[in-house]
């Protein structure tokens, strides 16, 4: 049933996460140019004629999204030099959408564009923004219906309760004759818990200093990955090809990611699979800085490489960082992460909003973030073939 549960969630939470790329998709688009209809010459040219004098044009050649000519540049459709210095305004009665792909949007419909695209970005950080906040209200509610461990069920005193589960456990994986060493006395000596039946919060995170390290360093860290992976994510429409069939290679690549994760774990360590992970996506992401935009296909193969790299890094940092908190504060602290996860995810849009002053500013930013988290990383202690902290006093002394 717990399998189940989880599933769902991890099924149709990314359908949500995702959602924003689509919903509030930016159809190419530019000025309403019906205002230059002089009622003469204008409108008895073709389409394509009007969007040539009523128009300017981008370095690239493709028609300017924010700007047109304060009045019919008649002469274009004979000479197209020296247009630079022609009068341009911003858009005075609003914006055409091309339709293709989307027939709607929130861009369009709401015209978040230009002036106002920053109000388009937001639409994602306002929803990851009240993640944010669910995210340490119901990770530390989960405690009430979740099943407890036997671990922390002994960390936290219930001896008895950690008796029934080991048999059962005993029993599942049919070990019976260990059942009888199984008693109550016998599970005391495991572990003295700092104080019995105490009931901890967000507080125990930072009252002790190996703690508030720990929980520094791993808060910093869920950041960094949050930010770099739905960095990537958001920007499926930076690659000038189809946006369904990019996010559908975006989502299948997280499965050789995933299952590389499950060997690399106990191949090489938490460790150097996190710090690996981010330094490879880093890379990919400097490698996008430099290739040409005009190599749309070679660009969207390495973003996804990329993408899967920075999957990996999620994947690990999930486990990672149960295995470093305690056991008594570990739903807290895995609380505080995502917390601190979903911070960046909300952080992530308005990251690609620095391409207003630099096309590649974005992207450098990102790989920043992608190497100070594996820096972060690197800081913190292996825990393959670890016994793993049961309480605060463990981490004081051992860790």
């Amino acid at each position: 049933m717990i399998i189940v549960i989880n599933f769902i969630g991890r099924f149709t939470m990314p359908c949500h996460f995702m959602l924003n790329n689509f919903i509030a998709a930016v159809p190419s688009h530019h000025c309403d140019i019906s205002s230059l209809d002089d009622r003469g010459v204008f409108s008895n040219l073709s389409q394509a004629e009007k969007l040539v004098v009523g128009i300017p044009v981008n370095e690239d050649g493709t028609p300017s999204s924010c700007k047109m000519f304060a009045e019919p540049q008649y002469h274009l459709l004979f000479n197209s030099s020296n247009i630079t210095e022609l009068p341009t305004v911003s858009c005075q009665t609003g914006w055409v959408y091309d339709n293709t792909t989307f027939k709607s949007t929130l861009t369009s419909e709401w015209d978040l564009v230009c002036h106002k695209r920053g109000k388009n970005k937001a639409t994602a950080t306002i929803f990851f923004v009240g993640v944010m906040f669910g995210a340490m209200s119901f990770g530390s509610l989960s405690d009430r219906w979740m099943p407890e461990s036997a671990r922390w069920l002994i960390a936290n005193g219930k001896l008895e309760r950690a008796q029934m589960y080991l048999k059962k456990c005993a029993k599942m994986n049919q070990t019976e004759e260990l059942i009888d060493t199984l008693k109550v006395e016998t599970l005391s000596t495991i572990v003295v818990t700092e104080k019995r039946d105490r009931t901890y919060s967000y507080l125990d995170l930072i009252r002790t200093p190996k703690m508030r390290k720990l929980a520094l360093r791993t808060g910093i860290l869920w950041f960094c990955v949050a930010t770099t992976f739905y960095g990537i994510s958001f920007n499926i429409a930076g690659f000038g090809l189809n946006i369904y069939l990019t996010q559908f290679v975006y989502a299948v690549i997280e499965l050789p990611a995933k299952v590389s994760v499950y060997f690399l774990l106990d191949g090489i360590g938490r460790r150097s699979t996190e710090v690996g992970a981010l330094l490879m996506a880093f890379v990919c992401l400097g490698i996008n800085i430099v290739v040409p935009k005009d190599m749309s296909v070679a660009r969207t193969v390495v973003a996804v490489i990329g993408k899967g790299f920075s999957s990996a890094s999620f994947a690990t940092v999930v486990l990672y960082s149960s295995e470093l908190y305690p056991t008594v504060v570990r739903q807290n602290g895995m609380g505080y992460n995502s917390f601190m996860a979903r911070f960046g995810v909300a952080v992530a849009p308005l990251i690609l909003l620095l391409d207003d002053v630099w096309k590649e500013l974005p992207q450098v930013v990102l790989c920043g973030t992608a190497v100070l988290g594996a820096t972060v990383a690197r800081t913190l202690s292996e825990t393959r073939n670890r016994c793993l902290p049961e309480t605060i006093e463990d981490i004081e002394q051992q860790w």
